[in-house]
């Protein structure tokens, strides 16, 4: 189990936990990813939707997440919202 870059419907980007099913940061634009988790992992991501070598897509990453409240199961776009740092507390 690792720690995959997702790339999001919105041209952003997180870390999955797969023990978690859920991400464990808010979503950063490429510049700011690639700092982050290096070209190499932020280039699958671009072509494949995740840094995973055997390429699994966004879509197969999420179907059983558990990143809402309560650990309720979110929609792609409810990601997309849910974890963009605009919405984070003003402590995180």
């Amino acid at each position: 189990m690792g720690r995959p870059i997702v790339k999001l419907p919105d041209g952003r980007y997180l870390e999955w936990s797969e023990i978690v099913d859920a991400p464990v940061c808010y979503s950063v634009d490429r510049e700011e990813a690639v700092a982050e988790w290096g070209e190499d992992r932020i280039a699958r991501a671009d072509r494949w939707g995740t840094s995973l070598l055997h390429r699994t897509s966004v879509e197969e990453m999420i179907v059983a997440n558990r990143a809402g409240d309560g650990e309720s199961n979110l929609t792609i776009e409810e990601i997309c919202e849910a974890y963009h740092p605009k919405n984070a507390p003003a402590d995180a």
